[in-house]
């Protein structure tokens, strides 16, 4: 902004002053843009600050805060910095899930975080499923709304936490000036809340957060309207030429309300940021994100737009002439019995990738917690034996053996008392934030088939390929009673039963439960061998369906 520019060039004058530790100016000018009282702002050194100012002033150990996944990495950083415990709820569709949110509310929730336009897929929030949501929380627990990317949103349904700022619920709305007001550098956001949480708020706030530039610089943007006005209309033209540009080109990417948007490249996104590197562009790899086939792209000028998609169309295309991005990251998904271990051998061995049995890493970690007496609802403990837990594959004589801290456990994970224990634990937060982190580092090398229960749903929910393979209940009971009974004593009906029990646990837990996901090919294997389900997904892939 040239209005800030030159707020800021007039106030080098000063820098032997300490600023306004109320930021009085900034706050009252925040006030009238937003018609409400000077009482209800929080000046930041940006909007980060204040994400960790409510942290510390309002969770303690043993509080939770629920967090989407993912979004912006700050609320998790801070929710544990003050020893509380981070809830996840993946996101469905790229948006952020309230309803899943809300069934994982109890009695230690104190704080839910929701970034409006997400960060890092540019959806948003509705506003009647917004409403709808504030509106059941109970009054104990604290929504949070980071709205650091809202000037950016052109949809008109799209909801706003200021417009929740007079009712009774506790809301706290973050705005900040680092991205349509072009003022990053200056680290300056604000939270606006009711005056009782602002109190609580200003108790840890340091009296001299904000500093003298970013205040008149903050000032004169807001009253810069050309040159915001200017920075939109930039952002939003160059979105549509991207969106046409990427259109032309049959290139895949998600419409945004902010000011970045995801491509799918269809391949490793590391290896397309490091060859975008090369070229002189910067995006983003969202491998680290849950996404490894998708980059985030900021929209700049038009040239800058104009050589990045130049860019893109070398790396794209030095791409396709190498083999390696031809491999695929497939899943395979569906309950127990329904012939995945058996098929997904057959299929990486036919493809010549490597086979990952996640639910042997899942027995992994029960069989050390049940080694350790730990119980499944241990989360301090779980959360002590993970940190130094090391599970690997290795092949030994041309067999996949699973390798926890140097010792073989392959053959001692398939009691029953390990399956019953691995269902139970594998709905810890804290073991499924370890091996999602495990498995993910394990799909960066692609030309993997994974199999397990939430694959293509959370793990690897941009997979390239996916199977969802189920069968009668029977036929699943029988095939795991054959396959266990030189190596256990249950009857038929024994393992019929421990069944109908896992099926439950997996299929109505509140994290990640089984099902299919939406995109994905689903398979009853019922009346159809190993081969011939191998021989229809072969006929799958070499389909190229998505």
């Amino acid at each position: 902004s040239p209005k800030a520019l030159k707020a800021i060039g007039s106030a080098l004058e000063k820098l032997n002053r300490y600023p306004d530790g109320s930021g009085y100016h900034l706050v009252n000018q925040i006030a009238e843009k937003h018609k409400i009282s000077s009482d209800n702002i929080v000046l930041g050194n940006g909007s980060d600050e204040i994400i960790a100012m409510l942290a510390h002033a309002l969770l303690k150990p043993g509080d939770e805060a629920i967090v989407p996944l993912p979004t912006f990495l700050i609320y998790d950083m801070m929710i544990r910095s003050v020893g509380a415990t981070c809830v996840n709820v993946p996101l469905d569709s790229l948006c952020i899930d309230l309803k899943e949110i809300k069934k994982r509310l109890t009695s230690k929730s104190k704080m839910i975080f929701l970034c409006n336009p997400n960060n890092p897929t540019g959806t948003i929030i509705l506003k009647d499923e917004f409403k709808n949501f504030l509106e059941s929380i109970p009054p104990e627990v604290l929504v949070v709304v980071d709205e650091a990317y809202i000037e950016f949103v052109r949809e008109q349904n799209c909801a706003y936490g200021t417009d929740y700022i007079d009712t009774q619920r506790p809301l706290v709305v973050l705005r900040t000036f680092s991205k349509a007001y072009g003022l990053a550098g200056l680290r300056i956001g604000y939270g606006i809340m009711s005056a009782e949480i602002s109190g609580l708020i200003n108790r840890v706030r340091l009296p001299f957060n904000t500093n003298s530039l970013a205040q008149v610089g903050a000032v004169a943007a807001l009253n810069d309207e050309k040159f915001f006005n200017k920075t939109l209309s930039l952002i939003h033209e160059g979105l549509d030429f991207m969106y046409d540009s990427l259109n032309k080109r049959e290139i895949k990417y998600f419409p945004t309300q902010a000011n970045f948007f995801l491509i799918d490249v269809k391949r490793d996104a590391d290896e397309v940021y490091k060859k975008m590197l090369a070229q002189g562009v910067i995006v983003r790899s969202m491998t680290s994100y849950g996404y490894p086939n998708y980059i985030r792209v900021n929209v700049g000028l038009r040239d800058e737009n104009t050589k990045f998609l130049e860019a893109l169309d070398e790396v794209l295309g030095s791409l396709s002439r190498t083999d390696s991005s031809k491999r695929l990251v497939i899943t395979i998904d569906g309950p127990a019995g329904a012939g995945k271990t058996t098929v997904s051998k057959a299929l990486a061995d036919r493809l010549g990738y490597k086979y990952i049995d996640t639910g042997a890493l899942y027995r992994g970690v029960a069989y050390e917690a049940v080694s350790k007496g730990l119980s499944y609802d241990d989360d301090l403990g779980l959360k002590s034996m993970c940190t130094d837990l090391k599970l690997q594959f290795v092949f030994i004589k041309k067999e996949l053996r699973l390798i926890s801290n140097d010792s073989d456990i392959t053959d001692l994970i398939r009691t029953p008392e390990i399956t019953m224990f691995a269902s139970a634990v594998s709905a810890r937060p804290i073991v499924r934030e370890f091996l999602l982190t495990l498995q993910r580092k394990m799909g960066r090398e692609r030309g993997v088939v994974f199999e397990g229960r939430d694959m293509g749903t959370v793990v690897f929910p941009d997979a390239d390929i996916k199977f969802y393979l189920d069968a009668s209940h029977q036929t699943r009971a029988l095939r795991r009673y054959r396959e266990i009974e030189t190596k256990s004593s249950q009857s038929l009906q024994e393992v019929e039963n421990d069944m109908k029990q896992r099926d439950e646990n997996d299929s109505t837990r509140k994290l990640a439960p089984l099902k299919p996901a939406e995109d994905a090919e689903i398979i009853d294997s019922t009346d159809i061998s190993a081969e011939g389900v191998v021989e229809l997904m072969l006929s799958y892939i070499e389909g190229g369906k998505r």
